[in-house]
């Protein structure tokens, strides 16, 4: 059973504010945030 992406936003782990995914900040806190690499998985 395959669930589509249905992430449209994150949020950041340190204020819990709702941010863009792949965003380097959160626009709240100013924290800087972990990249989030999407790396296809390759068969």
């Amino acid at each position: 059973e395959l669930k589509p992406n249905t992430n449209i936003l994150s949020y950041c782990p340190y204020c819990g504010n709702k941010i863009i995914p792949g965003s380097k900040f959160c626009p709240y806190c100013g924290a800087k945030l972990p990249v989030e690499e999407t790396t296809p998985e390759s068969t």
